[in-house]
């Protein structure tokens, strides 16, 4: 079970029964719309000045950043009233994850969105994708989660340091998990993070969501 009182990272492997897991994995792989995002969106900081707020320029972390293309299908923004009605399937995902937190919560959605990314063969495995906070205008009323569509190689790499750390002068590894499919990872979302592109599978494909939390009005039991 998931308990919001400890701000801490947490693996749920099936996360979902497995014919959800395979209807998921269809659905988006299938005859389906994603959008091309170039290098200049792949990234958290618009700037170089943006980031260095953040990223201290000596963190040593700047010299195994990769970022590369990848395609996207944005389901739901409150901030800029975005609803994907035809694709929101993914939206039923927070359902479990009332389920797998008793009921004990009511979760807000901020923002949910697909991420595709496709293998580079170039990509060094010492090397990760930008480390960042997804929104870096919510300090520390929201959480974030990553749920895997397939298995595939391209780690998720959630770090001690934090939106309060900033600029951060060195970043140091709490987890890494690789994607399994059905499997979902839960933290709180002042964490840095960040994906890997991967190298060797065919795809990585990843539901990111950002949510609210508050105790259940209802205070369902199961």
């Amino acid at each position: 079970m998931i308990d919001f009182a400890i701000p801490r990272v947490h693996v749920i492997n099936n996360f979902v029964p497995p014919n959800y897991q395979d209807y998921l994995y269809k659905t988006y792989t299938t005859k389906k719309k994603w959008f091309l995002e170039g290098l200049d969106l792949t990234t958290s900081y618009p700037s170089k000045e943006h980031k260095e707020k953040f990223i201290d320029p000596d963190n040593p972390v700047n010299n195994n950043i990769e970022e590369n293309y990848q395609f996207t299908l944005p389901l739901l923004n409150t901030d800029s009233e975005v609803f994907d009605i035809e694709n929101h399937n993914p939206l039923y995902l927070l359902h479990y994850l009332q389920l797998h937190s008793n009921y004990e919560y009511d979760i807000l959605p901020i923002r949910c969105k697909l991420n595709f990314q496709t293998p580079v063969l170039s990509f060094k495995e010492t090397c990760h994708n930008e480390p960042h906070t997804d929104l870096s205008n919510y300090h520390s009323d929201h959480y974030s989660m990553v749920y895997y569509l397939n298995d595939s190689d391209g780690d998720t790499i959630i770090f001690n340091e934090t939106l309060k750390d900033t600029p951060i002068k060195n970043f140091t590894i709490d987890k890494k998990i690789t994607p399994k499919k059905g499997t979902a990872v839960i933290f709180p979302g002042y964490h840095f993070h960040c994906g890997t592109t991967p190298r060797t599978s065919q795809a990585r494909i990843v539901a990111n969501f950002n949510f609210r939390i508050r105790p259940s009005i209802t205070n369902h039991q199961i």
